[in-house]
């Protein structure tokens, strides 16, 4: 194991992608990374090729979950043509690789990249990726893009240098180690989050194993069965991560669609991507893959999360998958199964079982057994999340089980706040804020969680929200601040801006913040000067 020598960056030639940029050219100050200050910065012609290849569909990310021991471990696998990097972070990061490969530096930057958004590392990376890929959506292009449009659109190229500055300067102010491991390359892929510059599936939290809690157990025994199961409750109760952790405990194969205006036919079916050196080719989407999955005889999980931003098309279109048919019936519609397929699904007969049959907009159909996919809905419900279609009788029917979820208890988040915090007492203090601030709710119609609200805030701290303010109250801690300082200093730009509501102008309510910040400051007293 030895760490990654940053020097490889900075090869002597520029990107094919980028033959306008010339290598080791100093870059100006507004386009250099904004934590190197005022630090001389060069162009790496290497990580600009990097990002080059998956702006251009040239690469691809996986990201591996797993749960062991009820400890999360999260890994991601770069792949270029044949070769494919994997990137764990543990008390170190490591990349590792089966051989060595020329492809190294590429793979280091693309998976520093990845990490942004899979590990929450590099958060100034994370934002340069995200003005890249907004520059794009004003430009109009869709990602990934071909060479040409990528040569041929110089609108890109300040934000491009910026990010490439960026992931540069954080490759080199970071250790990664780097060695010869084997490992299985298989995994969720997210180039398309990535693409997106969305966030990656989260990892299982395995904590609704705890005493008085029968969810995880009865999605594991509902999956099992193919029953469709829907997860409503507030943001922040692991309806996500309880699907995901179901899912892997039960070792099903499992596929998700994020629910958003703008979704397209490309993140829900599949799409036509550039390969290089060939034809474009069909690369299936996550609905696709999950019932080629449930078609060859996979137990499959499909996730649809956020079920209420689905816009009509594709609303419509998950009602009309989770339609069931007979074998008779799938048969009028042309499908028929070989003996080896019924076989891999554990039938004798079509006529044994009751299956789905998704239809794609090539006019192409995929049909499996209903047993081996279970669809599972998400929906935050309420007057404070934007909705774009209205859950109706058609789709809750095709739900079999429903489940509400609430806020877990003290005994269940507190072990994962402690790991946030690296201190129990901050993680504690931390946690009555925010039972604090559920008595301080009243929606629209004036209901509450609580008796006793004042209705002073928006909404509520979640486990989210404590956990960000714990990771930038840990960092403040760490170099220096105070514990009690930190927390008040932490809360003004995660707790405060969350929960205040806003007034029509889009400022702060003064009343409201005052208030909250009164209470930040009584809960901080318990914590060391």
């Amino acid at each position: 194991m030895q760490p990654f020598d940053p020097g490889k960056l900075y090869p002597n030639r520029p990107s094919p992608l980028f033959q306008d940029i010339q290598p080791c050219t100093v870059i100006p100050v507004h386009m250099r990374a904004k934590s190197a200050a005022n630090e001389m910065r060069v162009t790496s012609s290497l990580v600009l090729h990097a990002i080059g290849q998956l702006l251009t569909g040239q690469t691809r990310m996986l990201q591996q979950i797993s749960s062991e021991g009820g400890v999360n471990d999260v890994a991601l696998i770069s792949v270029i043509g044949d070769d494919e990097c994997r990137l764990s972070v543990g008390d170190t990061i490591t990349a590792s690789m089966k051989h060595p490969t020329a492809n190294l530096p590429l793979h280091v930057v693309l998976l520093t990249l990845g990490a942004a958004f899979s590990h929450h590392l590099f958060p100034e990376v994370g934002a340069a990726w995200q003005n890249v890929v907004e520059d794009a959506t004003r430009l109009g292009l869709s990602l990934p893009m071909t060479e040409r449009q990528l040569a041929e659109t110089k609108m890109l190229r300040n934000n491009l240098i910026r990010l490439s500055d960026t992931l540069a300067y954080a490759i080199e102010t970071t250790t990664i180690d780097i060695g010869n491991h084997t490992f299985t390359a298989d995994g969720e892929d997210v180039t398309r989050s990535l693409l997106n510059g969305s966030a990656f599936p989260q990892p299982p939290m395995p904590i609704f194993d705890g005493p008085g809690s029968s969810v995880l157990s009865d999605l594991k025994r509902w999956i099992k069965r193919g029953v469709n199961v829907f997860l409503t409750g507030p943001t922040g109760t692991f309806k996500t991560s309880t699907a995901n952790q179901a899912a892997l405990v039960n070792k099903a194969n499992l596929f998700s669609v994020q629910g958003r205006p703008g979704l397209e036919d490309r993140d829900f079916y599949g799409g036509v991507y550039p390969v290089p050196g060939k034809e474009p080719a069909w690369v299936p989407g996550p609905v696709a893959q999950a019932f080629d999955s449930a078609a060859s005889g996979a137990l499959t999980v499909l996730v649809f999360n956020e079920v209420t931003r689905f816009e009509p098309l594709y609303f419509n279109a998950t009602i009309g998958m989770m339609d069931e048919y007979s074998g008779a019936e799938l048969a009028a519609h042309g499908v028929t199964f070989t003996p080896d397929h019924l076989t891999a699904m554990g039938l004798n007969s079509q006529n044994d079982g009751r299956y789905y049959l998704l239809t794609l907009p090539n006019g192409e159909s995929i049909a499996c057994r209903k047993e081996l996919l279970c669809f599972v809905g998400t929906a935050n419900l309420g007057s404070d999340y934007v909705t774009t279609g209205e859950l109706d009788a058609a789709l809750l029917r095709r739900y079999e089980r429903h489940v509400e979820m609430t806020f877990p208890d003290e005994s269940v988040v507190m072990p994962l706040l402690i790991q946030a915090a690296g201190d129990p007492h901050l993680a504690e203090v931390a946690y009555r804020l925010e039972v604090f601030t559920r008595s301080q709710v009243v929606d629209d119609l004036g209901f509450s969680e609580e008796m006793s609200a004042e209705g002073l805030l928006k909404r509520a701290m979640n486990f989210s929200t404590t956990r960000t303010l714990l990771d930038e109250a840990r960092e403040l801690v760490e170099s220096g601040v105070p514990a009690r300082s930190a927390f008040i200093r932490a809360a003004q730009s995660t707790v405060v801006p969350y929960c205040v509501p806003r007034q029509p102008s889009g400022t702060l309510d003064p009343a409201a913040r005052t208030r909250l910040e009164d209470d930040v400051m009584k809960h901080a007293l318990q914590l060391s000067e």
